[in-house]
Parts: C-alpha cells; structure tokens; sequence
C-alpha cells in the first residue's frame, strides 16, 4: 500500500505542475498590434505608435518594423487614444 500512495503522490505532483503552466499563462492584459499603411496601402516603417489610457493617462508605444507592424504587449483593460506618428506623413489620431 505504500508504494501505490508513494504512486499516488508522485501522479499528483505530476499534474499540479502541468496545470501550473496554464495558471501562469492566464493574464487580464491586452497586447495591441496593428499595421501601418499609407492611403495608397504601402507600409509605412519607423512609425511610432502610442496608446494612452484616458482613464490614467498611462502611455504604451511602440515602432513600427519594416513591414509596417507594430506590437504592444501588456496593456490594461480600458479605453485608450491610439496615435501615430511617422516622419513625411500628418500624425492621425
């Protein structure tokens, strides 16, 4: 009987820490990513785009890469004011 409870134990142990990894990997944050374009659909690199929470006032940015893309991980729930900037162009908001 010992051996199976030592079985037991070992089995539990085994599924705890398997389910760990989807406990960590729940997170109430947002990631905002997008891509850039001119009017004429061609991308548009080196662009800055910042998010500012209106609630707090909070600020996320990122550059956009070579294909127009950009990534902000991380953003709290709410609802924000998304500009973008890029040398040559008007900022639109």
């Amino acid at each position: 009987m010992k051996g199976f409870s030592m079985r037991l134990a070992a089995l539990i142990g085994v599924l705890m820490l398997m389910s760990a990894q989807f406990i960590c990997a729940q997170d109430f944050r947002a990631k905002l990513s997008g891509q850039v374009r001119d009017p004429s659909g061609a991308v548009i690199p080196n662009a800055t785009v910042t998010a500012v929470m209106q609630s707090t006032g909070q600020t996320y940015s990122a550059k956009t890469t070579g294909a127009g893309v950009y990534f902000i991980p991380y953003v709290l729930p709410g609802t924000y004011t998304v500009t973008v900037k890029a040398p040559g162009f008007r900022t639109h908001v």
